[in-house]
C-alpha cells in the first residue's frame, strides 16, 4: 500500500474513476486472483451441514424411495390374492417395529453422543415434552390423523398394485401431485408462480410421454403387466380408477403432515413414532374393505371365510402355496387361451385373448417368499418416509412430492434389473425414457421459484414465527427441535390455524 502522489502527478499517471482524487485518498493495489488452493479450501469451508443437508437428504430419499417401490411390488405380487392382509395387518404392524428399532437408535445416539438428556425413555410416552420446539406435547388425535390417510391411501392403491406394471403405477402416482397443489391452495394458503404450475404440468406430460406410443399402436397393450413368474398379463381398466382414486388420501396428507410439522417444529421421530402406533389401528379398523367385491382376477372374500382367509394368507406371506383339504391349491391359477378370428374385407385376422387369474401358486414365486422381501422392503420404507417428513418439514409438501416424482422414475430404471425385480422385471420403452427425462426437466422448472404463502412469506422452514420475505437465511437441520429455534427460517403460522 503507498499514499498517492501529488494531485497533477496522479492525474497523470492514473485517470479518476469517480470524482475527483483527493491528496488525502489511498491508492491500493489491485488484489491478485485467487490460487487454485485458496479456492477449494474456501469451497471447503461452505461444506458445512447446514448447506449440505438438503442435497444430502434429497438423495437419500430418491434412492431409498425407489427401492421401497421396487421391493414393495415383489411383495404385492406374491400377496396377489392376499392384498388387504398384507396392507391392513403385516404391513402396519412389520414397518412399526422397525420404526421403534430406528427411533431407539435414535434416542441414545441424542442421548449419549450429543449429550442431550431429555432424550430418553420418556420419548415413547404419548405426552412426551420433547414432541415440540416449545416443551409440550402434542395432541395425540393430530397424529392419529396423521397416518390415517396414508393407510387409506395404502389400502386403495395397494390392492390393484399386482396387476398394474410398475411404471404404470409410477405415472399415475403423478396425480398425486395435482391433489396436494389443490388442496394447499385452499388448506395452507399456498401461492403458485408460474413455474410451479409450468412443472406440474411437465410432470403431467411425461406420464403421457410414458404411454403415447401404446395409445397409438396398441403395442403394447396399455394395462399390460408382468405376473409373478414373468408372464405378460393383461389388467382390467378398473385397476387403473381404483388406483388413481387412491391418490386423493395421498395429497391431504402431505398438506396436513405440513401443517403439522411446521406449526410447532414437530419432531420428525416421534411424530412417525406415533403415527406408526396410530396406522396399526386404522389398518384393522379397515380390514373390512376385504369384504367388497373387486374386479377380476381378484378373488372374492366374504366375512364368514374370514378365519380361512387369514390363515392361507399366513401360509403364503412365509412362501408356502395354501391347500385345501385334498391337497389342491386353494385358488388354483388358470391362463386360458381363447383364438378368436375376425373377418374383414380383404383378409381374416385371428387374436388371442387370455383369461388370466393368479392362483396361491404366486406364493411360492421364485427369487425368495414375501417374508423376505418384506424384510427387505421396511428397512427401506421406514427410511424413506422419516426423510420424507424432514423434507415436507424444510420445504413444503407440495416439494416432497415433486421430488417423489424423480424417486419414481428411479423405481422404473431399478424395475428393469432382475437382480432388484427377478422375473416382474420389465424393460423401459423408449418413450418411457423420454418421460423420465422430462421429468427431470419438470423437477428442474419447478425449484426456479420458492413457494410463497398468501401473505408472501417463503414457505420453507417450520417454527410459526413470522419470516421477512425473500429472506435467504438458511435452515439447520439436526434433526432436534432445540436445532430448530434461534437460527431456523421459520414461516408464518398459516392463518386458518383452526382447521385441522
Amino acid at each position: 500500500m503507498c499514499r498517492a502522489v501529488p494531485d497533477t502527478l496522479s492525474s497523470s499517471l492514473m485517470p479518476p474513476i469517480s470524482g475527483e482524487l483527493s491528496s488525502h485518498s489511498v491508492w491500493r493495489m489491485p488484489e491478485e486472483a485467487p490460487t487454485l488452493r485458496q479456492r477449494i479450501r474456501e469451497a471447503k469451508a461452505r461444506l458445512t451441514w447446514d448447506n449440505c443437508s438438503l442435497a444430502v437428504v434429497f438423495s437419500l430419499f430418491v434412492v431409498m424411495r425407489a427401492a421401497d417401490r421396487v421391493f414393495s411390488k415383489r411383495v404385492a405380487d406374491r400377496m396377489a390374492n392376499y392384498q388387504l392382509m398384507y396392507y391392513n395387518v403385516l404391513w402396519p404392524i412389520g414397518v412399526q417395529v422397525m420404526q421403534v428399532l430406528v427411533c431407539a437408535g435414535w434416542v441414545l445416539y441424542h442421548r449419549y453422543r450429543v449429550g442431550d438428556k431429555r432424550y430418553g425413555w420418556s420419548f415413547f410416552l404419548p405426552g412426551a415434552s420433547i414432541a415440540t420446539v416449545a416443551g409440550t406435547a402434542y395432541p395425540q388425535w393430530r397424529l392419529a390423523l396423521f397416518s390415517f390417510w396414508d393407510q387409506l391411501n395404502a389400502v386403495i392403491t395397494g390392492i390393484p398394485s399386482p396387476y398394474i406394471s410398475q411404471n404404470d403405477q409410477g405415472i399415475m402416482t403423478n396425480f398425486v401431485i395435482i391433489w396436494t397443489v389443490l388442496i394447499s391452495m385452499w388448506y395452507l394458503n399456498t401461492r403458485y408462480a408460474q413455474e410451479h404450475i409450468l412443472g406440474c404440468v411437465l410432470i403431467f406430460m411425461s406420464g403421457l410421454v410414458s404411454i403415447v406410443v401404446n395409445l397409438q399402436t396398441n403395442d403394447p397393450p396399455l394395462g399390460e403387466y408382468a405376473a409373478a413368474g414373468g408372464t405378460l398379463q393383461q389388467s382390467s381398466p378398473m385397476w387403473y380408477v381404483i388406483y388413481v382414486l387412491g391418490t386423493l388420501p395421498a395429497g391431504i396428507s402431505n398438506c396436513y403432515k405440513q401443517k403439522c410439522l411446521k406449526s410447532v417444529d414437530l419432531e420428525v421421530m416421534y411424530a412417525s413414532l406415533w403415527s406408526g402406533f396410530w396406522q396399526i389401528l386404522w389398518g384393522l379398523l379397515m380390514f373390512p374393505i376385504n369384504w367388497v367385491p373387486m374386479p377380476e382376477p381378484a378373488s372374492s372374500n366374504p366375512p364368514e371365510k374370514t378365519g380361512e382367509f387369514l390363515a392361507r394368507a399366513w401360509t403364503c406371506f412365509w412362501g408356502e402355496v395354501p391347500m385345501d383339504a385334498g391337497g389342491v391349491a386353494y385358488i388354483p391359477s388358470t391362463n386360458v387361451s381363447v383364438i378368436k378370428t375376425h373377418s374383414f374385407e380383404s383378409c381374416n385376422a385371428t387374436t388371442i385373448e387370455w383369461n388370466y387369474s393368479p392362483g396361491d401358486e404366486v406364493c411360492a414365486g421364485g427369487d425368495g417368499s414375501a417374508a423376505l422381501w418384506f424384510v427387505v422392503y421396511i428397512m427401506f420404507n421406514v427410511a424413506f418416509n422419516v426423510l420424507l417428513l424432514w423434507l415436507t418439514k424444510r420445504m413444503s409438501g407440495t416439494w416432497a412430492q415433486i421430488g417423489t416424482v424423480l424417486c419414481l422414475d428411479l423405481a422404473s430404471i431399478f424395475s428393469q434389473f432382475r437382480f432388484l425385480m427377478g422375473s416382474e422385471a420389465e424393460d423401459l420403452t423408449l418413450q418411457q425414457w423420454f418421460g423420465l427425462i422430462l421429468a427431470g426437466i419438470a423437477m428442474w422448472v419447478y425449484n426456479l421459484k420458492d413457494e410463497v404463502d398468501a401473505s408472501g412469506n417463503q414457505v420453507k422452514g417450520a417454527d410459526g414465527r413470522p419470516k421477512p420475505r425473500d429472506s435467504q437465511a438458511s435452515l439447520p437441520a439436526s434433526g432436534r427441535p432445540s436445532g430448530f429455534s434461534a437460527s431456523l427460517l421459520p414461516i408464518v403460522a398459516a392463518p386458518n390455524a383452526d382447521r385441522f
